[in-house]
């Protein structure tokens, strides 16, 4: 297991005075990071190799957003590493010494280990497992992984093109940024997120957004022949 603390910033709140979804994403991922980055698998030794941890799938159970100003402690724990692929489970929980934690959103999460240039699973090295521990999740936090698909007849919104901003260290889209992109299509007052990345967007792609009011609303990323680069279902 693995923890950090953090105060939620102005920068990381919307007009309600809470975090957003793509900020609550962003310290998920940081922790993550953090976690690789202090057990010696660094960015830069990844770098060198090609090599990265993509995001595959997120599943978010959210009791409420922190409010501007409060400390928080994310914890993540790795529970299973195994071939090409590590799952990973967060809490996030408010944090006052010597008082019990608030739990604020379980998380649930798989990666993919692998080579950026030639776009292929790679296996993990045999010392990964030692490396990161292996730990049991949180209560709760752990569902069957939920295939997210289009449906016939979504709606379609109008397109954007991917600029230079949008992209991280293995130059195609961050997984938080397609939330980001998707927001103007959420509904009000989420309490459960759900996002499936089927391919990676690069600069100059044309992402079209789709959507689908459902159990819930469904969202789609897709390119201009209708193929998804992510799918959401926010509840």
């Amino acid at each position: 297991m693995y923890t950090i603390r953090k105060r939620v910033a102005y920068s990381e709140i919307g007009s309600d005075g809470r975090m957003t979804l793509p900020a609550v994403l962003d310290a998920l991922q940081d922790c993550a990071t953090f976690h690789s980055q202090d057990v010696g698998i660094t960015l830069d030794w990844l770098m060198e190799r090609n090599l990265a941890w993509l995001m595959a799938a997120w599943h978010l159970r959210i009791r409420r957003f922190p409010s501007f100003g409060e400390e928080l402690e994310i914890e993540t724990r790795s529970y299973r590493i195994a071939h090409s692929v590590g799952k990973r489970a967060f809490e996030i929980r408010t944090f006052k010494e010597g008082q019990p934690g608030e739990s604020l959103m379980l998380a649930d999460s798989q990666w993919v280990f692998s080579d950026v240039v030639k776009g292929e699973k790679v296996n993990l090295p045999e010392d990964f497992v030692r490396r990161y521990g292996i730990d049991e999740p949180f209560d709760g936090s752990v569902s069957p992984r939920k295939r997210l698909r289009p449906v016939p007849g979504m709606k379609v919104h109008e397109g954007s093109t991917i600029g230079e901003g949008l992209l991280d260290t293995n130059n195609h889209v961050n997984n938080v940024q397609y939330v980001r992109m998707a927001l103007p299509y959420f509904p009000d007052n989420i309490q459960e997120f759900r996002i499936e990345y089927l391919k990676s967007a690069h600069l100059g792609d044309l992402i079209i957004p789709k959507t689908a009011d459902m159990d819930g609303r469904l969202i789609s990323l897709d390119d201009p022949e209708g193929s998804p680069y992510v799918i959401m279902e926010v509840r």
